[in-house]
């Protein structure tokens, strides 16, 4: 009680308002009760220490069809043959919504080329956490970012590491990469209901052209 006290002198919502938005939405009630388990368990810690996360960035498959040069994972453009079945993905947002973890980034590799994706992120929706997904952008077609917002997905994030197509495309492995990020994002932009973010990989090729990265976002 004191939590949703303290926030809501800190937003300046009613109590009744506040318990509305709060418990009325599943990520939010459920990283409330993660905080509160939290704290029942290791008492105010600075930075709090919690019994589970808040987020899981899940790297969802190795498949790729890009391959970039900062690439921790050596990504491919196939699945791994030991990725999880679907049932074992399944049970894994099981085990996440019984841990009560409130957020859920899908990453990859490529997340859209994961064996059983759309059923993941579709169940994964039916269960309420708070969804993004990291893409380099390519697979954004107008038909799969609405496919995006039907499961639930909140926010895609998509790799620019350049206001250069060239520069680009060199860091991350092919021809006509920059083309289809910048595809990918005018379609996310187009749809109007998920947001739009632009991650950008910053190295030694590219910190010369941070504030232009900006401002062309």
């Amino acid at each position: 009680l004191w939590i949703t006290e303290l926030i809501r002198k800190r937003t300046g919502a009613s109590r009744e308002g506040l318990a509305k938005k709060a418990f009325g939405h599943g990520p939010t009630a459920r990283a409330l009760v993660n905080t509160v388990r939290s704290v029942g368990h290791y008492g105010l810690t600075e930075p709090q220490k919690f019994v589970a996360p808040l987020m899981v960035v899940r790297n969802f498959t190795q498949a790729c069809n890009f391959k970039c040069k900062h690439c921790y994972q050596n990504a491919e453009a196939k699945a791994l043959p030991s990725e999880l079945t679907l049932e074992e993905k399944l049970g894994v947002l099981e085990t996440l919504e019984r841990l009560d973890v409130s957020m859920l980034a899908f990453s990859g590799g490529e997340p859209l080329m994961g064996r059983d994706f759309w059923t993941v992120a579709k169940r994964a929706g039916e269960i309420g956490f708070h969804m993004s997904v990291a893409t380099n952008g390519s697979l954004l077609t107008h038909e799969n970012v609405q496919k995006l917002v039907d499961c639930g997905v909140g926010y895609v994030e998509i790799s620019l590491d350049s206001v250069d197509p060239a520069r680009h495309d060199d860091f991350r492995g092919g021809d006509g990469y920059w083309q289809a990020a910048v595809r990918g994002i005018d379609n996310a932009l187009a749809n109007g209901h998920i947001k739009v973010g632009v991650a950008t990989t910053v190295t030694q090729l590219n910190i010369d052209e941070l504030e232009r990265i900006i401002e062309w976002s």
